[in-house]
């Protein structure tokens, strides 16, 4: 079993540049790996257990959950993940702040954000993009078209941001009214626009 396990290595790394290796199942129990487990594990990375995925799930999952320190200090990019960050400068307590909506290093298709804004004045709304790549900050500009006048600071709207692809965020605003003063429009605006 040992031969032909080596040999099955050999062809499968011949020309190849392979860096980890996952022995999983009951096949790898026990000591048959005396001549391909070196093999393997020359310039490579071998694993080896029955639940080696069960166990990287939960890792996973508890990392979602609750970030560890290297989620908080490190963003890792793969190509499902987000490549920049979305968020928008906002009034609070008569200073701009800056709120983010969607962060850098998550699956694009998990990023999702809601929140609850009054529009200050007018009829648009800046959304602003940080690609990690170093290119400069972007701004992207939404117009609310019959958005109802109202004086300043007296109309809701709920901003929801999610995205299509890895590179294409999609905008849903609502207009909410301002409570029982002004009664919601039930305006939606939709647009979807590049982040990098």
């Amino acid at each position: 079993a040992d031969d032909l396990f080596y040999k099955i290595c050999e062809e499968t790394v011949s020309g190849r540049i392979v860096t980890t290796v996952y022995l999983v199942g009951e096949g790898f129990q026990g000591d048959f790996t005396k001549k391909s487990l070196p093999f393997l594990c020359n310039t490579r990375r071998v694993f080896g257990g029955n639940n080696l995925y069960s166990k990287g799930a939960c890792f996973a999952l508890w990392d979602k959950l609750e970030l560890s320190e290297s989620s908080r200090a490190y963003i890792f990019l793969g190509e499902d993940k987000l490549k920049a960050n979305l968020g928008i400068n906002l009034w609070k307590r008569r200073e701009i702040i800056y709120l983010p909506l969607l962060d850098a290093g998550v699956n694009w298709y998990d990023a999702k954000s809601e929140v609850d804004v009054t529009l200050h004045h007018g009829n648009t709304i800046c959304l602003l993009t940080t690609p990690l790549n170093g290119k400069n900050k972007r701004e992207y500009i939404m117009t609310l078209d019959g958005l109802p006048e109202r004086p300043e600071k007296t109309t809701r709207l709920r901003i929801i941001l999610d995205m299509k692809s890895e590179q294409l965020a999609h905008i849903t605003v609502l207009d909410l009214g301002f409570g029982s003063v002004f009664q919601s429009s039930n305006l939606k605006w939709e647009e979807e626009f590049a982040i990098i």
